[in-house]
């Protein structure tokens, strides 16, 4: 008889790579911390996702998105910046 295997479902597997991929851009410098980012990334998926009737609810989402706001500009920025250090700077023939 074979052993019950449990396999982790789509919605785990999803949050195992979230949690992995945020730890790694933080492990880069990226971001300052995984754990805000993934916070943030609940945050979105609450305002995108679910219809909010509750007034103040809405009002605490949005205000914490956009006291966040500096966190996402300095990950874009930190972002562009390692990727322009990869891209080639002459690019001759272009």
């Amino acid at each position: 008889m074979l052993p019950s295997i449990r396999l982790p479902g789509p919605r785990e597997l999803l949050c195992e790579s979230i949690t992995r991929n945020a730890g790694k851009a933080e492990k880069y410098g990226w971001l300052e911390s995984s754990e805000q980012w993934i916070a943030l990334r609940q945050l979105r998926n609450q305002m995108i996702h679910e219809y909010i009737e509750n007034a103040q609810t809405l009002y605490d989402a949005l205000t914490t998105a956009y006291a966040n706001l500096k966190t996402l500009e300095q990950f874009e920025t930190r972002l562009n910046n390692h990727v322009a250090e990869l891209l080639p700077t002459n690019q001759q023939g272009a």
